[in-house]
């Protein structure tokens, strides 16, 4: 099913239900709420994070307190943003923040922006960057390899360097065991202790230059010289289930795969998106989630403008969604299971019932949209902009 109109947005969130939140430099390039209270972080190519306390009441009123956090050595703007905060990540308590720069230094946070610890590495930049349920771990994955911090233990690491290529993305199934993947075509799932994959995907194509780009399977990609490759089929995100029982990977070659660690083929294969596949989110919804009685779902965004909500199960889009019209770098699921957000380099910010795939709010920020979160108790999203600000948008009014 299809929903297209595109002619006029309707159900626009008026001004006074958004709270503009000014102060970075630079472009802001990524927000988290606090799991358990009204913080917002915010991370910026200026090379600052920022917490903000949101609360409730007009927008005027709405944010109390903003907490400025910068290292001592920190770039400044000038050096065009090689030191941006590129990742922030709450611990599930709320009690520490971490945040990821783009030189691969990793530090952490109390709310009140104390920097309890800070660890630089040379590990190019970081694109990830995940506490583990229990809170003991952080997963920093930078682009050249991935640590992973006991943070009981100070100083004490793990590091996995096992793809050939860039890495993109990480994510962990549970509280030991994590899956990246990378340019090199190949998810690897590795387990805290061990000094090698316990489990390798492959199976994302790569595409091949010609008057049209084609998908070809590894190895006759890997028989052809470098200069006839116009991509590499590169995996840009993962993400494990709620259960971690299921993994599912997106692709330059315009599929979704979904994988089992219990098979070394893809179980399902994916495809309606008509180019590069950037974003997957599970709903936060089925067994072992807070919304047991909602049916389990994926969403996948695309450099072809769309969003696709699939029922994994059946291995089909239940409905396409088509409103925008740029490149979507952000989805998200509100807590509740019951609405996903969008945002898109198109400036527009939408709201989509998830049970049939109506539109239910709309925002247009003045600029491109680069990251959204949902607050805990699914009626506040956060958006960052390239632009330099940040927006809270209420959705209770």
């Amino acid at each position: 099913m299809g929903i297209s109109t595109r002619a006029r947005i309707p159900h626009g969130i008026i001004p006074c239900n958004v709270a503009t939140l000014a102060g970075h430099s630079d472009e802001v390039i990524v927000c988290a709420w606090s799991p358990t209270c009204s913080l917002l972080a915010s991370g910026s190519h200026d090379s600052t994070a920022r917490i903000w306390t949101i609360i409730d009441g007009p927008c005027n009123s709405t944010l109390r307190d903003v907490v400025v956090l910068t290292l001592a050595e920190a770039f400044t703007v000038e050096d065009n943003g090689l030191a941006g905060i590129c990742e922030v990540d709450w611990k599930g308590d709320g009690t520490l923040l971490a945040t990821g720069s783009c030189i691969g230094e990793t530090s952490i946070w109390t709310p009140d922006g104390a920097l309890v610890k800070s660890f630089e590495e040379d590990m190019g930049h970081i694109v990830s960057l995940q506490w583990n349920q229990m809170g003991d771990s952080l997963l920093s994955c930078g682009s050249e390899k991935v640590i992973v911090w006991d943070i009981n233990a100070a100083g004490s690491r793990q590091e996995f360097s096992f793809h050939t290529a860039r890495i993109l993305d990480a994510d962990w199934q549970n509280n030991t065991s994590f899956a990246t993947c990378s340019v090199d075509r190949k998810i690897h799932v590795c387990q805290i202790g061990l000094n090698c994959p316990s489990k390798t995907f492959t199976g994302h194509r790569g595409i091949i230059t010609g008057n049209t780009a084609t998908c070809k399977a590894d190895e006759e990609v890997d028989d052809l010289p470098i200069e006839n490759m116009l991509l590499q089929g590169e995996i840009n995100g993962i993400r494990w289930s709620p259960a971690g029982a299921l993994l599912a990977s997106c692709s330059d070659d315009a599929s979704i795969k979904i994988w089992s660690t219990r098979y070394s083929s893809p179980i399902r294969d994916l495809r309606r998106h008509t180019r590069e596949v950037y974003c997957i989110e599970w709903s936060p919804t089925g067994p072992t989630t807070d919304n047991p009685n909602l049916a389990l779902l994926l969403a996948s965004s695309s450099f072809d403008t769309t969003i696709n909500v699939w029922d994994v199960e059946q291995g089909s889009p239940i409905y396409s969604l088509t409103r925008h019209r740029n490149i979507i770098y952000s989805i998200e699921f509100s807590p509740n299971g019951e609405f996903l957000a969008s945002g898109s380099l198109d400036q527009w910010v939408f709201v989509w019932s998830v049970k049939d795939g109506r539109l239910i709010k709309s925002y247009y920020g003045g600029g491109g949209v680069t990251d959204i979160s949902w607050n805990k108790s699914s009626d506040k999203i956060a958006v960052t902009y390239v632009n330099k600000i940040v927006c809270v948008l209420d959705l209770k009014k």
